[in-house]
């Protein structure tokens, strides 16, 4: 069981209130993360207060500012990983390409494959501040 806020919809109005919540509340390819510091944005704010459009799905957890520890890792990331695996690709084969690096599954993929001590070359299409150091 983890606390969130949970942001949800009461006739003609948002509400927010700190619930428990069990991961099997999560939906399907939700990523679990060990939150260390975490802040609500202008977009959170709309959302909380209803002021904006920005909740497409009730009940949701707002927050996507923050810094933690990834785990459990997406499904989709996994998937890449082991089919490289399936493939023969062993670590110190050569270098691993990972395209969308600077994505969401791109830095879960980077991240699993350099733990598992293979070389990753990370591509992205951002021109500044794509850079990322992910130690083996």
């Amino acid at each position: 069981m983890f606390k969130a806020m949970l942001l949800d919809r009461q006739e003609d109005r948002s509400t927010a209130r700190i619930a428990g919540l069990e991961d099997s509340q999560l939906p399907d390819g939700e990523v679990t993360v060990r939150i260390a510091f975490s802040t609500l944005n202008y977009k959170d704010a709309l959302a909380i207060t209803g002021k904006g459009p920005v909740v497409c799905k009730f009940p949701m957890v707002p927050g996507i500012d923050f810094a933690g520890t990834v785990g459990t890792a997406g499904y989709t990331a996994m998937l890449c990983v082991q089919a490289i695996a399936v493939h023969g690709v062993k670590p110190g084969g050569g270098d691993v390409l990972v395209t969308g690096a600077n994505g969401g599954v791109g830095g879960v993929a980077t991240a699993l494959l350099a733990k598992r001590g293979y070389r990753v070359v990370a591509s992205t299409g951002r021109m500044n501040g794509a850079y990322h150091d992910v130690a083996s």
